[in-house]
Parts: C-alpha cells; structure tokens; sequence
C-alpha cells in the first residue's frame, strides 16, 4: 500500500514533502478555474494524479478545459474526475462515463474517478465500474489521524478495481504542516509503486497516436481514437457501414461534410471517433517542424534532388528538426560542413 495526500489551493499552498508517496492535486473546476500552485503542489511526490472538480456543465467542455491544463503530465500523471457536490444533480452516470472515455481518449491513460460511498451506493455504476478504478471518499468521523489507513465504513455495491480511498478527509494531521494542526486530506493507494508506473507506461503506446506522422503532401489527417475502434460508412450521412477501423490508425482526411470526414471515395467517418490534425508543412514552404525518418539507408542530401550527394546517414525513427521546405525535400535545420542539407519527403514524414 501506498500512503499518499490530495491538495487543492489555497487550502494546501506550500505543502511540503512529508514522505508520502504519492500526491493528487486539483487542476481545474468547471471550465472557470485553475489551481495556481498546481505545479508546485505536483512535485511533492514522485507518483503523481491530476484531478478535475466537475461542475456539471458542458462535458466535453470541461474535459478539454481540464486537458489544456493537464497536458504538460500526459504519462507522468494520472488524470482523475472528482465528482460531487453541484455535478451530482446536473451529471448523470452516462455523463460521468462520457467525460472519462474522452480524457482516455486523449491522453491514452485510464482516469480513476472520485466519488463518496453514498454516490457509489445510490446510483447504477455498473457500466463505469467495468472500465475505470475507483477512489472512494469517506470521511473519518471527525477522528483526527495521520498516515493510518482504516477499512470502510460500509461496502461497495459495483464490482470496481478499487484503486485509493480518502479516509481522512479534511480530518488528516502530519508533523511538518502547521505543527500537525493543519488540515490534510489522507489517502491511501492499493497498488504498489510499480503498478502505479505500470498504469502510465503501458499508455506510452496509446500516447504516441495522438502525434501522427504524414508523408509531406498531406494536408489532414484522421486518428482513430475510440477504444474500441469506429466504423467507416459509405456517405456522410453514416448510415450504412463498410468496414471497422482500429484504435490508433490514422488516414488521410480529404474533405468534411457536417461533422463526417471523408478518407476516400464513399469512405466517411464519424468525426467524434478521433481527432484531426492538419499538416501546415503541406502548404507552407518556410515553415519549421519536425520530421522522422520513416525508411532505412536514408542519407541527409546536399541539394534537393534525387540525384544529389549524400551527406549524412540519418537514423531511421529518429526525429530531425528542419526549417522549410523545397518541392518534396525538407531543408534540415542542422547543417553539415556548414552547409545547407535536405532530406527526402520519400523518406521523411512529418511529425504532428
């Protein structure tokens, strides 16, 4: 087990390392508020969660404001919806469910979600326990406690992976915040710190989706996002299905009607079933970004012709900066003998 606290501002401002092992900060409330010391608060710990405080408005709203926040710790930190208060009249479980698939989708790690026991009692979670841990919250009776773990009061009634329980909220003390007169929220963490990295690392892959690469005359592309996967239709009026498209693959985009994505002819996707991403480099000629190397033997060129002198080798899945582009051939921004090189377009597709 691991012993751990959760922080919000201006509450916990200056909270220091008291040797817990790990730490859940508040992000974001609604789509209205940051936590300023949310930065600082996160470094208080090696494991580390970011949370949510749903307001009950606009879903997907909420989950992006929280994401522009949360971005900077995709798979360093686990994203985490608090659902309470306000939200529990104005978020139905189905809302709730609707929020945490999207974080998912975008950042590729499962979020856990906090409620009290009697949110998790009186309402029907059977379809969000399948997918994603708990954090179950009750409070202490007003007993007064430090890093002392207690059973619950009380049962689950949904079959969840019960992940953390805050069983000291607002009711913790420890030596080194304000004299142990403070108040602390308590919290401890049924996984061990392996299993915590784990959970982050094995999203590494799902991560890597959301930065496709394409080959230099691409001007949008589309990546399948949903978990499961999404259909492909054959009008934009997604009525008939073609075939299935898997979880991170990603295609050509080459027109939009009312929210459908054409890939092809009668091809057409649900828009809501990944994002897209349009590729500047495609139009613009001076324009810096970032390529990978996508064949191997692929040599940096002194001019930007097929027929040119190699300069380099380049390290095939390597990334390399450039800074334009001529015809198909980018111009790389480091030079070789001080000078000018390109690189292919064949062999180089550009980092999104």
């Amino acid at each position: 087990m691991l012993n751990g606290v959760d922080l919000a501002s201006p509450y916990q401002t200056g909270f220091p390392k008291l040797g817990q092992d790990f730490v859940i900060v508040k992000f974001t409330e609604g789509t209205y508020y940051t936590n300023p010391d949310r930065v600082t608060q996160l470094a208080t710990a090696d494991l580390k969660a970011a949370y949510h405080f749903a307001a009950g408005s606009d879903v997907i709203s909420e989950a992006n404001y929280f994401l522009q926040m949360f971005k900077p710790y995709v798979g360093q930190a686990i994203p985490v919806l608090d659902y309470e208060a306000a939200a529990l009249n104005k978020w139905t479980t189905a809302n709730v469910e609707q929020w945490l698939d999207y974080v998912y989708q975008k950042t590729g790690t499962k979020p856990w979600l906090y409620m009290a026991l009697g949110t998790e009692n009186s309402k029907d979670w059977t379809a969000v326990a399948a997918k994603y841990p708990l954090w179950i919250a009750q409070y202490n009776n007003g007993i007064t406690t430090g890093f002392q773990p207690r059973s619950l009061y009380g049962k689950l009634t949904h079959q969840w992976d019960w992940a953390a329980f805050q069983y000291a909220g607002g009711n913790g003390r420890l030596v080194g915040w304000g004299n142990g007169q403070k108040a602390i929220d308590l919290d401890v963490c049924y996984w061990t710190k392996e299993q915590w990295q784990s959970w982050l690392n094995n999203s590494t892959a799902e991560v890597i989706s959301l930065h496709p690469v394409v080959k230099w005359n691409v001007k949008r592309v589309f990546v399948v996002t949903a978990i499961a996967g999404c259909d492909l239709y054959d009008s934009p009026e997604l009525d008939k299905v073609i075939r299935h498209l898997n979880f991170g693959s990603s295609w050509a985009v080459l027109g939009e009607e009312n929210g459908a994505l054409k890939l092809g002819k009668d091809q057409w996707v649900d828009g809501r079933d990944g994002f897209s991403k349009s590729n500047p480099l495609a139009t613009q000629t001076k324009l810096a970004g970032r390529v990978k190397i996508v064949t191997p033997n692929t040599y940096s060129l002194c001019d930007p012709i097929t027929s040119a002198t190699k300069a380099k080798e380049l390290v095939i899945n390597q990334l390399y900066d450039v800074v334009g582009r001529q015809d198909k051939y980018f111009i790389l921004k480091e030079l070789f003998n001080g000078q000018q090189v390109y690189v292919s377009g064949d062999n180089a597709y550009v980092v999104l």
